[in-house]
């Protein structure tokens, strides 16, 4: 079933670099292409909040519409917290167990099953 979910990406790197990371992983498919977001083609990078504002603007979302999923605290935990997103920490790699940023996720996951949850049980989103 379709929701008005929107997935999108924000990304630091080169342009070229990480569009062919998503072709490679095949994930294009998924993504809108007004809501892929590189800091190279931006000219800011993580954890600058200017990055994650031009995503919500240029997606015409309140901060509170928009959830960020990423497994770095310092690059995707705190800054679209201080903007007022919902965050979500993936720990499933165990990379950046160690890290602890100046403030604390939402949600944490260890898998996509988790986020799965999540969004039936809080948002009364069901994802197929």
């Amino acid at each position: 079933s379709k929701t008005d979910l929107i997935l999108g990406i924000i990304t630091t790197g080169l342009t070229v670099k990480q569009a062919e990371k998503l072709v490679r992983l095949d994930l294009l498919q998924y993504i809108r292409s007004d809501a892929i977001f590189i800091s190279d083609q931006i000219g800011v990078s993580k954890p600058n909040v200017k990055l994650y504002l031009r995503a919500l603007s240029d997606l015409r979302l309140k901060p509170n519409e928009a959830m960020y999923i990423g497994d770095n605290p310092v690059n995707d935990i705190d800054p679209p917290n201080t903007v007022g997103m919902i965050t979500v920490r993936n720990r499933r790699t165990g990379k950046y167990t160690g890290l602890e940023g100046k403030t604390r996720p939402n949600y944490e996951i260890h898998n996509f099953y988790d986020l799965l949850d999540i969004l039936a049980r809080d948002f009364n989103i069901k994802v197929q």
